[in-house]
Order: C-alpha cells, then sequence, then structure tokens
C-alpha cells in the first residue's frame, strides 16, 4: 500500500498533506502553507529557500540587528555612547536563546579604552552579571526566551576613553540558541543602517565613528543656579590640563584655577572679593597641557548672563 496522501508531506514544507487541506493551503507548493502547522522537520530544500523573498531564508528563525549611538561627547575628552541590539522572532513558537555575545576588546584596541556603565533588556532576555566585555563577552543567561513573533533587545551603556584615536569602529553581536524542530541557531548581527535595511545572511558590523576630540570653549554661560548652563565648561582632549584666569573689564583677576575641572560657576574668588560676579564680559587665558606635554594657550571673551 502507499502512503497516505493526506499525512505525508508532498512537498516538504513540515505540514502534513491533510493539514494543509484543512488549512485550504496547496500540499503541493512548499511556499503555501502555516508555520504554526508545521509539525514535522521541514526538507532541506524547504529550509534553504526563501518563500516570502525577503533575502531570509525559511529556515532562519530570527532576526539580529545591532546598531551603535552616535557617540557624545563629555567634557574630560570621553565618549558616553550605547549599542542596541534588537532580536526578532520570525516564528510563532518560543525560541530558547543561549548567549549573546559582544567582544569589545576587539572594537576599542590601543590606545582606546572603555568601560561599561550598564547592561538592560527587555522582555525575557536576562541579563548576566558582570558582562564587560572583555573577559564576560556573553550578554544574557541561558535561561532566556524569546515568544513567538517577538522583538526583544539588549542596551549597553559605555564610556569610551579615545586617548587620540579618531575615525571607524565596527561591533557585531553573535547569538546562539535552539530554534524550531530543535534545530541549532547561531546568527550574527546586521547593523541595517549599513545595510539599507537589508538583513544579509553573514551580517553586517555595526559601524561607528570615534571623532576627533578637540578644545570647545565656549563663548558665554548663565550661572544662575538653575542646573542648565551654570558653569563654565571647557571641552578638551583626554588627560589635558587646564589652567585658566579670568579678568573684569578692568584687568583684574576675578578667578584663577591651575587644575580647571570645569567648576567655575561665576563666582569670584575669596581673595579676589567672592560673590557673585555682575552680568558682563569676562576676558579669559587658557593654558593646555596635553598628555604628550605639548601646551596650548587660548585668549577669549566670555559672557556671563543671570
Amino acid at each position: 500500500m502507499g502512503t497516505d496522501p493526506l499525512i505525508g508531506d508532498s512537498d516538504g514544507d513540515g505540514v502534513p498533506d491533510g493539514k494543509e487541506v484543512s488549512d485550504k493551503t496547496d500540499p503541493k507548493n512548499s511556499c503555501s502553507l502555516k508555520l504554526e502547522s508545521q509539525t514535522v522537520t521541514p526538507s532541506t530544500a524547504w529550509l534553504n529557500a526563501d518563500c516570502n523573498g525577503d533575502g531570509i531564508k525559511n529556515g532562519q528563525n530570527l532576526v539580529v540587528i545591532m546598531y551603535g549611538t552616535k557617540p557624545q561627547l563629555l567634557a574630560d575628552g570621553t565618549f558616553k555612547m550605547q549599542y542596541i541590539t534588537s532580536v526578532r522572532n520570525l516564528r510563532p513558537e518560543t525560541i530558547t536563546l543561549n548567549t549573546v555575545q559582544q567582544n569589545l576588546s576587539t572594537v576599542f584596541t590601543m590606545p582606546m579604552t572603555y568601560r561599561i556603565t550598564g547592561v538592560r533588556s527587555t522582555g525575557r532576555l536576562n541579563t548576566v552579571s558582570g558582562y564587560d566585555g572583555r573577559t564576560q563577552i556573553n550578554l544574557i543567561s541561558n535561561t532566556s526566551t524569546l515568544a513567538g513573533y517577538a522583538k526583544d533587545s539588549v542596551v549597553v551603556d559605555l564610556i569610551v576613553t579615545p586617548n587620540g584615536f579618531s575615525g571607524i569602529v565596527n561591533a557585531q553581536a553573535v547569538l546562539t540558541g535552539t530554534g524550531a524542530f530543535s534545530l541549532p541557531i547561531n546568527t550574527t548581527s546586521t547593523d541595517t543602517t549599513a545595510s539599507n535595511g537589508a538583513i544579509l545572511l553573514n551580517g553586517l558590523p555595526a559601524r561607528t565613528n570615534i571623532p576627533k576630540v578637540g578644545y570647545i570653549i565656549p563663548d558665554g554661560f548663565s550661572p544662575n543656579r538653575d542646573g542648565m548652563n551654570d558653569v563654565f565648561v571647557v571641552i578638551r582632549p583626554y588627560q589635558t590640563t587646564i589652567s585658566i584666569e579670568v579678568f573684569n573689564r578692568w584687568g583684574n583677576v576675578v578667578y584663577r584655577n591651575s587644575n580647571y575641572n570645569n567648576e567655575w560657576d561665576g563666582r569670584a574668588m575669596s581673595q579676589y572679593g567672592g560673590g557673585d560676579l555682575p552680568p558682563g564680559t569676562y576676558y579669559y587665558i587658557i593654558n593646555a597641557k596635553e598628555s604628550n606635554g605639548q601646551v596650548k594657550q587660548f585668549k577669549g571673551f566670555i559672557t556671563l548672563k543671570r
């Protein structure tokens, strides 16, 4: 006797012919099916095919997207940024995730350094303690899961010290787990901004530009203690020591600091009279000694507003 046509899987899509009949899909068309009706392991041909033409193989259970935020320059010459890794389940079943690995020691190489300031996740992605991107490169525990058709993410906050470096750095995440039909998952992240939205089979690193750090000296500030622009902030390269002198319109020194760390709040030092300085224009001389011993001098005017 031959195989029962209602029990067999004629097109190899993992859905028995009888179920396709009841689902009103075509049992002879491997791209005509309901994923939730798959009860047997599909054929290799079906797993490697791309039924909807989106560039993702039928057998790929999930998509991993990773990108870096634009680095935010801090007053001490370091950058604050984030890496965001999103994981989307393409199937109706819950997927078990074993690891999401990000090795940042291969991203921020000498002379750069970095430190992790926080790791957080959404949904059922459970972060592990001690992630440093160097000795511990796994972000999640093996108890993590991703519900059917769900999308969750892991966010890494970090501070990057460029130490003179400027240019592009590339970072990528590698995810492992177990998908439908107990098939292993090993997927590399794609930066869809760089790929124009396409999900690439071999992934694409997240590209982040670390800008060159120079000197930024504001031309005004408003020390009225409202929590906004209350101090005179001089941005400079990392490990640069700054000395500053500030003069009033009569050429008298009202503020002086040989190791300035952005603390002047518009008050005169006690030896120069103390108290809030009146609104107006002041003259400054700044000497900056860089880590290589080079000294640069800056002179200019600063407007104090209240």
